[in-house]
């Protein structure tokens, strides 16, 4: 007798093997140059957006983002602490949004840090008033993870920082966590290649990534 295999065995296997074709076109792919002009740079701004009328402001507040969002996640926020007096600033990630640099392979975390760090240097040079050049950072996600990151380079440049829904990666994680974290991130990096791949590519990764996130912790509409 003929034995197929079971359809959940066949979906895993071209699942890989799509997988497996993903990671050979992005092995073709050129790397990024390393001639350290990326840690020159400045992230990219999606917002930036002062106190109505000429009203000096109180501070600048720098926004940073994260997965899978981008600058304009933070309209809301924005539009409040504008009404309170600040300056509001929400940089973007490469390859996130219409703002952010793109590059087929972004940039090492280290490299996001000195960028961010470059921006908040800006802002404090360039911001009219003692009270407008302090710079507080607000990063969420991989925005928070990046803000430490920058801050702990230079805590000169800012006069305070606040993380949101990311730990500072001091000390083990339980392998209960751990296990899960792979699992999440090895698919992440599955998507990733998989939006290398020519022409279908990048709607077929976004859409693995977006139908993920829903299956996971349901519709986003839900956590607006």
């Amino acid at each position: 007798a003929t034995h197929n295999p079971p359809p959940t065995a066949m979906r895993a296997s071209a699942a890989l093997a799509v997988a497996a074709l993903a990671a050979l076109v992005a092995l073709l792919q050129p790397g990024p140059s390393i001639e350290g002009q990326e840690y020159r740079q400045k992230l990219q701004v999606a917002i930036d957006q002062s106190p109505p009328g000429g009203i000096a402001s109180k501070a600048t507040l720098l926004f940073l983002h994260g997965w899978p969002d981008n600058g304009k996640v933070w309209q809301k926020q924005i539009d409040f602490f504008v009404a309170k007096g600040y300056r509001c600033v929400a940089a973007e990630l490469p390859n996130h949004g219409d703002h952010g640099e793109k590059t087929t392979w972004g940039y090492d975390f280290d490299v996001l840090a000195s960028q961010l760090n470059s921006l908040a240097l800006d802002l404090r040079n360039t911001s009219g008033g003692e009270s407008a050049s302090r710079v507080v950072l607000i990063g969420h996600d991989w925005g928070g993870w990046i803000g430490y990151m920058a801050q702990r380079a230079s805590p000169e440049l800012y006069e305070a920082f606040m993380p949101m829904d990311v730990a500072p990666g001091n000390g083990p994680l339980p392998f209960g966590v751990m296990w899960r974290v792979g699992a999440y991130q090895l698919f992440n990096l599955v998507a990733f290649l998989i939006g290398l791949l020519p022409r279908v590519g990048a709607p077929l990764g976004d859409w693995l990534l977006q139908n993920a996130v829903t299956y996971a912790i349901g519709p986003l509409t839900a956590w607006a």
